[in-house]
């Protein structure tokens, strides 16, 4: 339960993409709300048992997820972030958020990095830096292995 407790409340928001209603995931969700922060979760098939805890969590008001987008949205509006709403536009024009561009151009020089490096290293806010590695992820200009973020060597698939 400690665990569950420090997930919840280091975090913007907690995405729960399957949970039994007796789950770790759940119990994580239901700190989260406890601690003011958003709460997602993936609508899933009626007849998956995996799928009470996030049926549950809707009907309680969880946020429902489809995509990443939708997570970014939430952040934006409920964090009032310009710059996620500039990434979002960003996605499209191929224009980056100078906070992006500057973990790129970090990641370019360095190599590799873990999330702890770059905080201590970059020079950007907890929150923002954050947010800058999901969208560069979700773009596909990054990818995150055993916990370390590179440079991608696949093309960016998001549109």
């Amino acid at each position: 339960m400690q665990r569950n407790r420090l997930i919840a409340g280091t975090t913007l928001g907690t995405l729960v993409v399957e949970a039994a209603i007796r789950s770790g995931s759940h119990i994580t969700a239901h700190f989260a709300n406890d601690y003011g922060r958003l709460v997602f979760a993936v609508p899933g098939p009626v007849s998956n048992p995996y799928s009470e805890g996030t049926k549950f969590l809707l009907t309680q008001g969880a946020i429902p997820v489809t995509s990443a987008k939708d997570i970014l949205a939430h952040l934006a509006a409920d964090y009032h972030l310009p710059f996620v709403r500039g990434a979002a536009v960003s996605q499209l024009s191929g224009n980056l958020a100078p906070a992006e561009q500057k973990v790129l151009q970090f990641l370019a020089e360095r190599g590799a990095l873990s999330f702890s490096e770059l905080v201590a290293e970059i020079n950007l806010p907890f929150f923002e830096l954050s947010l800058a590695l999901l969208n560069l992820e979700v773009q596909g200009k990054i990818d995150c292995f055993l916990q370390k973020y590179s440079l991608s060597t696949r093309k960016a698939v998001v549109q």
